[in-house]
């Protein structure tokens, strides 16, 4: 007689007890396929298209939740990632994403219940990077396209570099820097409003 492998025995607990309390299960495998580590970015399709948002908050380059982030842009659900310092390896995937206007920064809980239509928290919300009352001075570029953005509620990027004459290659660094000082926020279709 063939023993059950443990891994198979503990997910088999969990899925009775996630039924028992009245939850769902959803998979393309069968019971006895074991999660292999193969079959995470097909499970990752599956919960981006499930989720109405998909927020990352730290990966590498090639991590999974890289092909999460891509898979719903695909689907054309909202992505949103938290930035974090360039050097850090497990902030380059989110960075990039921003960069690439593949996802919308986050800096507080409030502006991501915002953005997500949550508009009457019951609870105090905190923020992620609380705002220091010491103003910002924008450079010469930055206040440029920061006045040409508040001037134009969700100009889109071809639109802001014909406007200022600037192409969009080069636009796209600065604006990344508005954002990262909450000076800008960035909608799929590269949009932005200033704030």
């Amino acid at each position: 007689m063939a023993s059950i492998p443990s891994t198979l025995l503990k997910n088999k607990k969990l899925s009775e007890k996630i039924l028992e309390e009245n939850g769902g299960l959803l998979t393309e495998f069968n019971s006895s396929r074991k999660p292999d580590r193969e079959n995470f970015i097909q499970r990752n399709r599956i919960v981006a298209g499930i989720s109405p948002a998909t927020i990352v908050v730290e990966t590498a380059f090639g991590g999974g939740s890289i092909s999460t982030a891509t898979f719903a842009n695909t689907y054309n659900r909202d992505v949103f990632a938290l930035p974090g310092r360039i050097g850090d390896k497990y902030s380059q995937g989110c960075n990039h994403l921003i960069f690439q206007n593949k996802a919308t920064a986050i800096s507080t809980i409030k502006d991501l219940l915002n953005l997500l239509g949550f508009n009457d928290p019951k609870e105090k919300i905190e923020e992620l990077f609380p705002c220091s009352k010491t103003t910002i001075q924008l450079s010469e570029n930055q206040e440029l396209i920061h006045k040409n953005i508040l001037e134009n509620p969700y100009i889109s990027l071809d639109d802001l570099a014909e406007k200022i004459s600037v192409s969009s290659h080069k636009l796209l660094p600065v604006i990344l820097e508005l954002e990262l000082l909450g000076k800008v926020k960035s909608f799929s279709g590269r949009q932005f409003i200033a704030m």
